[in-house]
């Protein structure tokens, strides 16, 4: 075993510092943006309390979530309209890209350990109280997330199984047995 790729969760590092302690551990790329994109879905919700007559803070989340590059040009005017209106949420919007760009482009860990520290600059800049919990995670994390680099090492396949499994599970039920749901989840994955 050479590498970990787990959730940010400190059990998790323990459990495969003891069983794998020569293999490196890499906190998955997912769970950094999940945080991240909890962290823009909250300033949505607090913009909507505070804005609920406004229209153009609606229907946002999920575009929120999306790199900028991969919207459409519907899902961009709703964007642009509140970003006119609401500066704090799209300075985070922008941050979130910018996050993503620096995961796609770094090719070193010490290349990505350099564009985070300049990454956690630009955000410590907007003082924003729910981004200092995230600068936080990234600081206490950030070998773990920079040896992404290394190999892009993922769970994402794991994960995506695991879901299937769940998913294979919950129509099985009423089989009558073990052999009945195993076969059935063969025939539907081959």
């Amino acid at each position: 075993m050479q590498v970990v790729a787990c959730d940010i969760w400190v059990p998790y590092r323990q459990v495969a510092a003891h069983y794998f302690p020569q293999a490196q551990t890499v906190i998955d790329r997912f769970h950094v943006v999940k945080l991240l994109n909890q962290l823009l879905d909250m300033e949505r919700k607090k913009l909507r309390q505070t804005e609920q007559a406004e229209t153009d803070f609606k229907h946002l989340k999920w575009v929120l979530f999306k790199q900028f590059s991969h919207c459409s040009a519907d899902e961009r005017a709703p964007l642009a309209q509140a970003r006119c209106k609401a500066p704090l949420p799209a300075k985070l919007y922008q941050l979130h890209g910018s996050f993503h760009e620096l995961l796609e482009e770094a090719a070193t860990k010490p290349a990505l350990k350099t564009s985070l520290v300049e990454w956690l600059t630009q955000a410590r800049l907007l003082r924003c109280d729910s981004l200092s919990k995230f600068t936080k995670t990234l600081v206490n994390w950030q070998d773990s997330i920079a040896a992404f680099t290394d190999g892009r090492v993922s769970n994402v396949v794991t994960k995506g199984m695991n879901n299937y499994l769940r998913y294979m599970q919950r129509i099985s039920f009423g089989l009558s047995n073990f052999k009945n749901m195993r076969m059935r989840i063969l025939v539907a994955s081959a």
